[in-house]
This record gives C-alpha cells, sequence and structure tokens, in this order.
C-alpha cells in the first residue's frame, strides 16, 4: 500500500472484519519514519443482511421526524416536531430534536424517502418559523416549545445545548439545500451571542440560563445563569459553533477548560461525563466527524467516545446489579424512559454518583435500544449484532411503527411505549453517518465549522504533521 499526498488506496479488505492500521512515511534518502498512533477501522458492505434491521430503522426513525411535526405550511410552528408519542405532551417539543430532523433531510432526499422539493420546503419553513416566530434571547432559544405555534412552553430555561444542537441541524439542511435556507441560516447564526452564555472566570458554557420572569417563585439565586459545562459530555457542538461565529464568536480555549475525568474500566479507558450515559459520547459525534483528528492536547476524541461505548457494552456484561437484562447484546445504559418514568441521570460505570454514597443510586437495570443503535459510528461490530440479537429475540415486542422501541427492562417485564424525537434522532443521523456518511460531511465542509475547529486547535493527522514540520 502506497499513499501519494496525503491520500491512498488500500486494497484486499474483507467485509465484516476489523483492522488496526498504522503509516509510516518513506524519505528520500530512504528511511522510514516512526509509525502512526493506530487507526482502527471496521468493513461492512452495506448490503450485508445484518444490516436489513439498520435500513428499516432508518426509514422508521426518520417517518418520526417527519410525521411528528407540524405541517401546516401557513402555521407559525411549521416544521416543529413533538417531543414524543406520549399522549400526555402533544404541544411540546424539544427544539433539539427540530435540529436532528432538518439534519436528516439531505439522506432522506437521497434515500428517495422525500423528493428534493418535499425536503426544501420543509426545510425552508422550519428555519423560517425559528427566524420569524420563535422568541429568542440573546439568539438562544428555550428549550421546550409549543409544536403549534412556536411559543415556548411556561417554567424553561433558555438552553445554550439544545440550541446548539438544533443549530447544527441548520448547518446541515443549509449545506444540502442552500438558497433560502442558507439565507435564514446565515441571519440565526449571526444573531447569537456566545459570549453571553460564557462565564468569564472559569471560560465554561453555562448550564442554562433561568429568566426570572419565567420563574418569578424562585429565589434569585436560583434564576439567571445556573450551572456549568464542566466536563466532557455531549456539549461538544456548543465549542465548535461558537468558536465559528464570526459575529460574537468565544475563544478555542474553551474546549481545554472543562474538566477530563478519566475512566477505567476493564480496560476501556476515556474521559468520561459526570453521569457517564451513553448519549453522552453520541450527539455531537453525529455532526462533529473527529475522526483521525487530535486536539493540542493530544486527545483523539473518536477514539475516547469508542472506548467509552466498550465501556459501556463492558459495564452490562459485568453484570454488577445482577440484571436479567444486561448482557454482551444487552447494553446501552443511558438516560430515558423506565418503569420508573423518564430518568435523566442513568449511565454506567464509572460516574461520579457511583462514587458519592450522597447522591441516589441511578441505574434501574434498563436498556436503550437508541443507545445501542447510535453506537454503530464508533462501535459497528458491536451495535450490529446486539440490534439483530435484540430484534431476533424479542420480536415485535421491541418493535412498532417507528422502529425500535425506547427501552427494555427484563426484570419488570417492561417495553416502553412512547418514543421520543431526540432518540429517533440520534438512531437515524448515527446511522446514515455509518451507511452513507451524509451529515459528517455536509456538517464539516461548512466554513464556520471549519473555523471553529481550527480555533479550537482540533486538527487532522496530515494537519498536525505539516504543522510540526
Amino acid at each position: 500500500m502506497n499513499f501519494g499526498g496525503n491520500s491512498g488506496v488500500i486494497s484486499g479488505l474483507e467485509s465484516a472484519s476489523t483492522y488496526l492500521i498504522q503509516v509510516a512515511a518513506r524519505f528520500e534518502n530512504g528511511e522510514m519514519s516512526n509509525l502512526s498512533s493506530p487507526i482502527i477501522i471496521t468493513m461492512f458492505d452495506i448490503r450485508d443482511s445484518r444490516l436489513d434491521v439498520f435500513h428499516a430503522n432508518l426509514r422508521g426513525a426518520f417517518d418520526y421526524l417527519w410525521n411528528e411535526a407540524n405541517m401546516d405550511f401557513n402555521s407559525s410552528g411549521f416544521g416543529i416536531v413533538r417531543d414524543d408519542t406520549s399522549a400526555d405532551n402533544p404541544n411540546r417539543s424539544n427544539i433539539a430534536a427540530v435540529g436532528f430532523k432538518l439534519a436528516a433531510l439531505p439522506t432522506a432526499v437521497d434515500q428517495g424517502f422525500i423528493t428534493w422539493e418535499e425536503g426544501y420546503k420543509r426545510a425552508y419553513g422550519t428555519l423560517r418559523t425559528f427566524y420569524n416566530t420563535v422568541p429568542h434571547t440573546n439568539g438562544f432559544f428555550k428549550r421546550f416549545i409549543r409544536v403549534d405555534n412556536g411559543m415556548p412552553l411556561p417554567r424553561v430555561e433558555v438552553s445554550v445545548i439544545d440550541s446548539a444542537l438544533l443549530f447544527s441541524g441548520m448547518v446541515v439542511a443549509s449545506e444540502f439545500f442552500g438558497h433560502g435556507v442558507t439565507d435564514f441560516w446565515n441571519d440565526i447564526y449571526d444573531r447569537v451571542n456566545w459570549e453571553w452564555y460564557r462565564n468569564s472566570y472559569t471560560n465554561r458554557f453555562y448550564m442554562g440560563y433561568y429568566s426570572p420572569a419565567d420563574f418569578p417563585d424562585r429565589p434569585p439565586h436560583l434564576t439567571g445563569f445556573q450551572g456549568a459545562w464542566d466536563m466532557a459530555a455531549e456539549q461538544f457542538v456548543m465549542y465548535v459553533l461558537g468558536a465559528g461565529s464570526n459575529t460574537n464568536p468565544v475563544n478555542g480555549n474553551m474546549f481545554y477548560d472543562f474538566m477530563r475525568h478519566r475512566a477505567d474500566f476493564r480496560g476501556f479507558s476515556y474521559y468520561r461525563s459526570w453521569e457517564n450515559a451513553l448519549f453522552h459520547y453520541q450527539f455531537s459525534h453525529a455532526f462533529i466527524d473527529f475522526r483521525n483528528t487530535f486536539d493540542r492536547e493530544g486527545v483523539d476524541w473518536f477514539v475516547n467516545s469508542q472506548q467509552a461505548s466498550m465501556g459501556n457494552r463492558a459495564f452490562a456484561i459485568s453484570n454488577l446489579e445482577g440484571s436479567l437484562t444486561h448482557g454482551p447484546n444487552s447494553w446501552g445504559i443511558s438516560a430515558g424512559m423506565t418503569f420508573e418514568g423518564y430518568r435523566g441521570g442513568m449511565g454506567a460505570y464509572p460516574a461520579l454518583h457511583w462514587d458519592n454514597p450522597q447522591v441516589p443510586y441511578r441505574n434501574n437495570g434498563t436498556i436503550f435500544p437508541y443507545a445501542m443503535i447510535s453506537s454503530i459510528m464508533l462501535t459497528p461490530e458491536y451495535s450490529i449484532a446486539a440490534m439483530n440479537y435484540q430484534k431476533n429475540r424479542h420480536g415485535d415486542r421491541v418493535w412498532g411503527r417507528y422502529g425500535f422501541i425506547e427501552s427494555i427492562n427484563l426484570d419488570q417485564n417492561y417495553f416502553s411505549e412512547p418514543v421520543f424525537g431526540l432518540n429517533k434522532g440520534i438512531e437515524f443521523l448515527s446511522t446514515a453517518n455509518f451507511l452513507f456518511g451524509d451529515i459528517w460531511r455536509y456538517f464539516m465542509q461548512n466554513e464556520n465549522v471549519q473555523q471553529g475547529l481550527r480555533r479550537m486547535e482540533v486538527l487532522q493527522r496530515w494537519e498536525w504533521s505539516n504543522a510540526a514540520d
């Protein structure tokens, strides 16, 4: 195998096989450089029958994002996606799910689920809704809004993470459709004041902004900005879009000023989040193609999330809790609906709440198909094995109108009914990245995204090599 310039072709690789590749340079004098850091790649033929369940779920996930939305083009809430399918919240939307819908449109067009014209109308109308109708504070939106008219629900914070995930979907749609979609995106992006959401003392984003007008019963110290994004989690798109802004950017050093806590479990080592929920290692990766990149401290964040995914599975295999559910093909420990209601703080060991007896125990044995599915872009062999196992073992109990259900707990004989837009969205984006690379391609070609990554000093391997020279 030989490379010309910065690219080359490797032939003879077999499908359904994993390879560890290292590269060395041969200099003009014949001497060889040291081997590069290993690159792990897994080869799959997208026609492999084991991927049939992922193709079917891809369509089901898109059908949720497309159908569970306001389809009245003349409505002030056009394009807004329902938060979930439960009867309790028919008019509630999480804005991040809207972002996932927007990012799904290019793949849906390419795969023939919808026409280009249908996709353009939905993208254009959705961005029009957010530019003209949905209230914002310094460019940021509240986490939950009404599906029918785009107005915020009461007692809801202005959310930097949900806004950033919404914006990321807008980037993808803008790059694919162009025209009026791009015009709306530029106007929405330029008005975002990223500095407003930054704590200048810690150089970290606050967790949320709680307006005193929306929370009149709270004492003053519990309104305004609260909390902090102080560990690695799902927030990386915030740094990219914030640093890449042309109008109100934040500094790229923010990416190095959150705490980097190391997790080590059964041979897997990575920088972890507080709860160590699996979705923390998926949401930003659905947009940012971290493959074969390093930050200035030498961290490969794609490999980091691969390790987190394998660590999540290893925790399930260890079955420290004695759960009937956990096992080699039953993992995906994350946030979501359980037999005890929605649980947002669950994750795999090690997590900070495991180490602190003052914090309630947060794992009840439930696994989440969306979390296993969405790891396909990180650890495909494990996701493929798991989802074929789940479908073959449980059949229609784990399958519904929109593909896989939300959660499973065999100890409680629990198979959840409602599905969530966020989870269907991350299923779609992760699978589309694995099969086609669509979301990565469109997000990464955006000039502001590239500008943000440069300011964060997250570079491709060859860029670091050239910089060293």
